[in-house]
């Protein structure tokens, strides 16, 4: 095999994958991997757009040096708290 072959059997959109297509299927025809409008993307990008590649967090805000705009407190309780309290209401009757 080649290394033509090679790189384009690497990628997912391939002549071998699009043949098997064809051959289990009549009632449409893949593109080739000439054709496909997906030919350029990468096999990463390819899984992106099927939700199986999920990428890393851009930043772990405790290895990047992050700091808050704002301290968190330790306890917080809105019903007590003069912000949030208006928030707070009785449970309803759901009938």
């Amino acid at each position: 095999m080649g290394i033509a072959a090679a790189a384009e059997k690497a990628h997912p959109i391939n002549s071998e994958m699009t043949a098997t297509i064809n051959s289990r299927t009549t009632s449409w025809v893949a593109h080739s991997p000439e054709t496909n409008p997906l030919r350029n993307l990468t096999r990463e990008q390819l899984l992106e757009l099927v939700s199986t590649n999920v990428p890393a967090p851009r930043f772990e805000t405790e290895d990047a040096g992050y700091t808050p705009i704002v301290s968190l407190p330790k306890n917080f309780d809105p019903r007590t708290d003069a912000t949030w309290k208006s928030c707070i209401h009785p449970i309803r009757i759901q009938e």
